[in-house]
């Protein structure tokens, strides 16, 4: 029998996978790529409706020994079960634990466990219905936020500041049975990344994103638009860095962790949500750190053949019990985590790849009359 050797990287999007590549190849060390697609493309392609016991033989037919899965929000869970399936082979794999993808896969779960461990994130409530959004925007407070739990980038998110308005979006959007209202927080949107590094945890600086009035004006930018950080972050960016940290522990990060936040007007910070994935952050970080986190991650497969799941730091939390107490859980003084900082030289190449990503995409907002 053939020994196993070799690497893949396995995207979920050709997209995504466009702008990591470059990246990736910085490692000095050889691997194939796998993607997802209709069509048939330079690297291997997989069919969107793929198997995992087609993929897993796949991996076998070719004897690799080292898998990367590079998520995205709807393959999180099938990759977490992939790498269980591939591991029983005796294969190497770099991806997001079960309990960090079942999170990032549900945001109104995502809510719930912050709110039951004591991280900070805007008041909320589930609203299965009109009725319930009805009952929560008024307990709450215009203007609020309707979101699907299951969708990203915006996807059936509405900013609504009144009952016509909420009704309106119930009407139109259809929302997800489990949708759910949060307060609309006034602000600055912030963003930040936490890469496990085989339990040797990185956390990225925190990038800038526009003042979150964008969202009132009816308008979405699809691919988002950062800047490098103002001089006064500070003590902030630190605290920012260090609930990035907590919350990486606290969920069980094996992967990648980025996280939104509003800093409120206040100057507090509060968490929207966690993404256990591959986000578009994650490019501009490594732009505005010079900090290369894929080649980390592609040397650390290859290179040290180190398992990412060997003496880690983290605390696996039982998602059953969800009320467990913060004061149980690991405290950061159990890692010991590398602080990336910006580099200001990669100001006008930041700010070019703002103006290539940052076109606005115009969507139909409800909006109620205006006061």
């Amino acid at each position: 029998m053939k020994s196993k050797s070799g690497t893949l990287v396995i995207a979920r999007e050709p997209s995504a996978l466009a702008w990591m590549l470059p990246f990736l190849k910085h490692a000095p060390v050889d691997f194939d790529v796998a993607t997802y697609d209709l069509q048939k493309g330079e690297h291997h392609t997989f069919s969107p409706d793929a198997t995992l016991g087609e993929i897993a033989a796949y991996v076998r037919s070719k004897c690799y020994a080292r898998v990367i899965l590079l998520s995205n929000q709807s393959g999180l869970l099938d990759d977490a079960h992939l790498a269980e399936v591939l591991r029983k082979d005796g294969i190497l794999v770099v991806a997001q634990s079960m309990q960090a993808a079942s999170l990032g896969s549900d945001k109104l779960a995502q809510k719930e466990f912050f709110a039951h461990n004591d991280i900070p994130t805007p008041p909320f409530s589930a609203a299965p219905n009109k009725t319930a959004a009805l009952q929560a925007a008024h307990e709450l407070g215009y203007p609020v936020l309707c979101k699907a739990p299951n969708l990203s980038d915006g996807r059936r998110m509405g900013v609504l500041d009144s009952d016509g308005a909420l009704e309106t979006y119930f009407y139109e959007e259809v929302p997800a049975e489990r949708s759910y209202i949060e307060k609309f927080i006034e602000g600055t949107e912030v963003s930040t990344l936490v890469y496990y590094n085989f339990g040797s945890p990185v956390v990225f600086p925190v990038v800038y994103k526009p003042t979150t009035d964008y969202l009132l004006k009816g308008q979405s930018v699809r691919g988002r638009t950062y800047a490098i950080a103002p001089t006064q972050q500070g003590t902030l960016e630190r605290r920012i860095q260090d609930m990035a940290l907590k919350l990486s522990q606290r969920i069980n990060n094996e992967f990648l962790l980025g996280l939104d936040i509003v800093i409120d007007k206040k100057g507090e910070p509060y968490v929207l949500e966690c993404n256990a994935r591959v986000v578009e952050t994650l490019r501009m970080s490594i732009i505005a750190s010079e900090f290369n986190v894929l080649k980390l991650m592609l040397e650390g497969i290859v290179v040290t053949k180190k398992s990412p799941y060997v003496d880690a730091v983290h605390a696996v939390i039982d998602m059953a019990a969800p009320h467990t107490s913060p004061k149980s859980m690991p405290e950061l003084a159990s890692v010991s985590p590398s602080r990336i900082t910006l580099r200001g030289n990669n100001l006008e190449q930041l700010i070019a790849l703002e103006h290539q990503m940052a076109k606005p995409i115009a969507r139909k907002r409800p909006r109620a009359a205006s006061h």
